[in-house]
């Protein structure tokens, strides 16, 4: 899992973080602290065969 930290570049941060990150950028982005932003809440979600989550990645938007 990986969360947007400007200038393209990303931080690898466990599930939980990455679900309190969206869900601040989604309901109050002012408690989202630096070095990451809201980045337009657009991530990048892979998955395996099976249909299981393999990774999620934000997506930076300006």
């Amino acid at each position: 899992m990986e969360l947007a930290t400007g200038s393209g570049g990303t931080k690898s941060v466990p599930v939980g973080e990455l679900w309190m990150h969206s869900g601040d950028c989604m309901t109050n982005s002012s408690a989202v602290n630096a070095p990451y932003t809201c980045s337009g809440n657009i991530y990048d979600i892979t998955l395996n065969p099976e249909g299981n989550i393999n990774s999620i990645n934000e997506v930076r938007h300006p």
